[in-house]
């Protein structure tokens, strides 16, 4: 939609998304995201902190009747 398109323009240009924020913006994905969870890990690790991470994937939830 053209809309969409406009508002998500006027929206990264006004810094109406979060800075982290990766959807929803041009030229970022979900590859994009994971490099910076990695590059975060990296830092972390230089500095001498400990890191975790719990990812949970919500789509292979099963519902039960």
């Amino acid at each position: 939609m053209v809309y969409d398109l406009t508002l998500t323009v006027i929206l990264d240009q006004t810094g109406g998304l979060p800075k982290q924020q990766s959807a929803y913006r041009r030229w970022h994905s979900t590859e994009t995201a994971l490099l910076k969870i990695y590059n975060d890990f990296l830092q972390a690790a230089d500095r001498g902190e400990v890191s975790a991470l719990y990812a949970r994937s919500l789509g292979s939830v099963r519902h039960c009747r």
